[in-house]
């Protein structure tokens, strides 16, 4: 935004909505719930950060500035640092082996003018999915559609995307993480799953729905409520 962090949150606010986005392994999709007489105004709101953000220098040292201090903390914690040492365990240098997070060395060399590369590289128009529900009729999601990104081009390529993200199959490990003074053990079990173009994928959806899936789930009765053994 122009008016960078400061000016984006007084125009969401100004509309009472709030404006979502994230970053996955996958996908960088943005959010924006707004009512029906103001989805207009939301839309072009939307449309101007996500087709202009600008990324100021003093946000980006501030907020990288506090994504080290999260990741200084996160790496104190059992759970997490054998969460991100499986990921590696599995993947290793493949794209999916990657923190989204970073870590403090990649923290560390990351600059402004890679975040620009990457928004004019990525959040490209060529490449954009847009979904609409609710209170709309087809025509005037179509128009707001329109309004928002119909004059969007961009004079950059297309970036490319990873074809094989998840790299070679590694062989098993069993990988003994020593944390002095942590009051908590994490025991983290992972192996790889069928891809989402195997046919095997919706059948395993299933299995994780009985076996975890939360409070309910099989393995969640068996090793907390029963047992006691974590939580």
């Amino acid at each position: 935004h122009k008016d960078g962090a400061a000016g984006l949150t007084w125009g969401v606010e100004m509309l009472g909505t709030i404006l979502r986005g994230a970053a996955s392994t996958e996908r960088t999709p943005f959010t924006l719930p707004a009512s029906t007489a103001k989805s207009a105004d939301a839309g072009d709101l939307a449309a101007r950060n996500i087709k202009g953000a600008i990324d100021p220098g003093e946000e980006f040292k501030r907020s990288r500035a506090q994504r080290l201090e999260t990741l200084r903390v996160t790496m104190t914690d059992p759970v997490n640092v054998s969460w991100l040492a499986a990921k590696t365990a599995l993947y290793g240098g493949a794209p999916y082996g990657n923190h989204r997070g970073g870590t403090l060395k990649s923290l560390a060399r990351i600059s402004r003018d890679d975040l620009l590369y990457h928004r004019q590289h990525f959040f490209h128009p060529n490449r954009m999915q847009i979904v609409i529900s609710g209170g709309l009729s087809p025509d005037d999601a179509v128009g707001i559609t329109e309004e928002m990104f119909g004059d969007w081009v961009s004079a950059y390529p297309v970036g490319r995307i990873v074809e094989e993200a998840a790299g070679e199959v590694l062989p098993a490990r069993t990988i003994v993480i020593d944390m002095p003074g942590a009051t908590q053990a994490s025991v983290y079990a992972a192996m790889r799953a069928p891809a989402r173009s195997s046919a095997d994928f919706d059948a395993l959806q299933v299995a994780n729905a009985v076996l975890g899936g939360g409070s309910r789930g099989r393995l969640f009765e068996e090793i907390r409520t029963k047992r006691a053994l974590s939580y």
